[in-house]
């Protein structure tokens, strides 16, 4: 029976904790936010990860969201405001992290909402002796009406899991003084309320040696500071300087004056400029009804926050090619380009451009039919991905090498970018080396190059070229058609000319892929002129 009635006694002790747990927050909407730090952690370069952000009210009256910062990139969210709760209403929303570069990338998010946090909050009383008066039709003097508003604001304080005040109980009169420090025993703060009066008025004084005590606190920081006269004694401090180092501190200042011999204009002042109020009482129910109010206003549009986390790294873009490989002309040279550190799932089916450059006298595009030709040897493809890039190259690029006009090019991958918008092109900077050996190019060294004497349009040329040559002597003439090993494997001319200028027409449909010259030869002297067959 014994153990029956502690069982059930400890029972009753439970409900009654969590009765006032509830009490505490009665009337007052609670905005209880799932996380307050999203971290994405390490995200690889093309990959998006989401979470989501739950706003619930758990209080017990309407929340109101009034604002909430952007989300910046990389991160992105449908959050929306502004926004209504009721009582145990819930909002979702996604949030998430889609990295373009490498960084370590962050955002704190602001938002405004009607909620309570935990909150540092001094109670600064005036003691002076005229504090002692009685109130009007009343049996208590001021400091007494002062005393009850205090004990009944003390006495809402919040304790709860998510909500923890603190409080500190000064007093003034000609010097500050520390009735009850840093606490949130709600019996010391109550036995702390001041009962004694002194001469004089030092309330500027008072106010900043309140805000020196609070600017430390960890939590909102909140002064009440109540006053029954006009400061008389102060001699460190004004009002400008009050203002001064609440905003410096972000210190909300509520002031409270009871009685008729305030300076209103000079406390309201103090308030507005730090974001809290002015109220002027003259009675003590009035005293406790402004002591509720300032007690409310802690849950009204209150600026609170959540961390967004998140980084990347590099993407690796590179070009697997031999370091100076050799060639020869007709040979064909393969490139590929691989694409690191990047989420394959994302890249799938993705357009992307590749840019690379070389010279294109030395190589010529194979494998991309639609790949035009530019002489500036600037060349961009276009493409659609595949592939797992973790297992395969982005992409193969194959060239035919020529007898050009050097012995050797870099073949450079420049930039790789996709349609998303979202993404920056990424640069690189690798190149790879290539020389091509012909005896032919040393054969040039002998002939001449005159593009007004042989010329040859179109050049490249698929099916047919039209080759223009001018006689300046007369005499015997030959024009005939090397490939790259330095054979003769046509003769279009070869007789007497006469001076002027002559043309034919050529077909390249029986000459495989690749680069030829044109020599004429005659009393002018003898000449060249490249071609380059594509089909």
């Amino acid at each position: 029976m014994k153990n029956c009635f502690l069982k059930h006694s400890f029972i009753l002790f439970l409900f009654l904790i969590n009765f006032e747990a509830l009490a505490q927050v009665s009337g007052l909407p609670l905005l209880d936010i799932n996380k307050y730090i999203f971290d994405f952690g390490k995200t690889k370069y093309l990959e998006q990860k989401c979470d989501t952000i739950i706003f619930k009210n758990i209080g017990d009256t309407l929340l109101r969201i009034y604002q909430i910062d952007s989300i910046l990139k990389p991160f992105f969210s449908n959050i929306s405001y502004p926004n209504t709760l009721e009582k145990g209403d819930s909002l979702k929303f996604y949030i998430c992290y889609k990295p373009f570069r490498a960084s370590r990338d962050s955002q704190r998010v602001f938002l405004r909402a009607d909620t309570r946090l935990s909150h540092s909050i001094a109670l600064l009383f005036d003691v002076s002796l005229s504090m002692d008066e009685v109130l009007p039709s009343e049996r208590k003097t001021r400091l007494q009406a002062a005393n009850e508003a205090g004990t009944e604001f003390i006495n809402s304080m919040l304790n709860t899991p998510k909500v923890s005040d603190e409080a500190a109980i000064f007093s003034f009169a000609q010097n500050f003084y520390v009735n009850q420090n840093w606490t949130t025993d709600k019996s010391a703060l109550i036995n702390a309320l001041p009962t004694n009066t002194m001469p004089s008025t030092a309330f500027f004084d008072a106010c900043v040696e309140a805000i020196n005590r609070l600017k430390t606190r960890k939590y909102q920081k909140v002064l009440v500071a109540l006053t029954d006269g006009e400061d008389n004694r102060s001699r460190n401090y004004n009002a400008n300087d009050v203002i001064a180092q609440a905003k410096a501190n972000n210190i909300k200042v509520y002031t409270v004056g009871v009685g008729s011999n305030i300076s209103d204009n000079i406390l309201q002042n103090i308030a507005n400029s730090t974001g809290g109020q002015f109220f002027k009482a003259q009675t003590s129910a009035e005293l406790k009804d402004i002591y509720f109010k300032i007690f409310n206003l802690l849950s009204k549009n209150v600026t609170l926050y959540f961390d967004l986390l998140g980084s990347c790294s590099d993407p690796l873009l590179t070009l697997e090619c031999k370091e100076d490989s050799m060639a020869s002309p007709g040979d064909t040279l393969a490139f590929n380009i691989y694409l690191y550190a990047a989420n394959t799932k994302f890249a799938m089916n993705s357009k992307y451009k590749l840019k690379f450059k070389f010279n294109p006298k030395l190589l010529l595009p194979l494998t991309i039919s639609d790949l035009p030709y530019h002489y500036d040897g600037l060349f961009e493809l276009s493409g659609i991905n595949k592939v797992n890039l973790d297992s395969f190259p982005l992409a193969k690029i194959e060239l035919l090498s020529l007898m050009g006009d050097s012995a050797c090019t870099d073949f450079e991958l420049i930039s790789l970018s996709w349609d998303d918008n979202w993404y920056p092109p990424i640069l690189n900077t690798q190149n790879c080396r290539t020389c091509i050996s012909s005896c032919v190019r040393n054969l040039s060294n002998v002939l001449f190059y005159d593009a007004n004497t042989l010329s040859i349009s179109p050049n490249p040329a698929a099916n047919e070229s039209k080759i223009t040559y001018r006689i300046n002597s007369k005499g015997k003439y030959s024009l005939k058609l090397f490939n790259m090993l330095g054979n003769a494997i046509a003769t279009l001319v070869d007789n007497e000319l006469s001076t002027g200028t002559y043309n034919l027409d050529f077909s390249t449909f029986q000459i495989p892929i690749g680069s030829y010259f044109f020599v004429l030869s005659g009393p002018d002297g003898t000449f060249y002129k490249r071609l380059i067959v594509i089909k």
